[in-house]
């Protein structure tokens, strides 16, 4: 399976980067990310075997749950790898809190014992609005910043084959306690 590990936010905060998505994918002429698809990324695992890999990391992530901030202030519009000639952009959280830094150096530890390549870039946590082809600087646009998004769930996401929908789907998810 091709699985990543993910926050899933709640649905206020979801409709309000949905609708920066669709604008900034008009604007730039893009596909907008679905509003099913919206989630922010803690570890991504690629190709995994389910049982020997994606579970046990997820588990691990899992019972570190209780750690994950209640919420997250989206306040910054950019790009990936740059907002200037970008392939992505994205809705990012500039403070980081320390808990959830912790919480994906120590989902990347269990993914890297079980073999997954371990990250090398500060995590970022961010939710993907659209994708840009050919790479090319974002428009100007101003959102209603910052967006407030409360975490609803972990979840163990699998990537679904193009033209699926949604393209990203929750194999195994916990509730965060309110």
């Amino acid at each position: 399976m091709r699985a990543f590990v993910a926050l899933r936010l709640d649905a206020d905060a979801e409709a309000a980067i949905d609708a920066v998505a669709r604008e900034v994918a008009k604007r730039a002429n893009a596909k907008p990310t679905l509003k099913d698809d919206l989630h922010v990324t803690l570890k991504f695992l690629g190709d995994v075997d389910r049982d020997s890999v994606a579970r046990p990391v997820f588990e691990a992530a899992a019972r570190a749950i209780a750690r994950v901030p209640k919420a997250l202030t989206f306040d910054a519009l950019t790009g990936f790898p740059h907002a200037r000639r970008a392939t992505v952009a994205v809705l990012e959280a500039t403070h980081v809190p320390d808990p959830l830094v912790a919480l994906a150096r120590e989902v990347d530890d269990a993914a890297a014992a079980l073999g997954v390549p371990a990250e090398t870039r500060p995590y970022r946590p961010h939710v993907t609005l659209a994708r840009l082809k050919p790479p090319r600087a974002l428009p100007d646009y101003v959102y209603n910043a910052p967006i407030v998004a409360h975490v609803r769930a972990l979840a163990l996401c699998e990537t679904r084959p193009p033209g699926s929908l949604p393209h990203y789907v929750d194999v195994l998810s916990v509730a965060r306690a309110t």
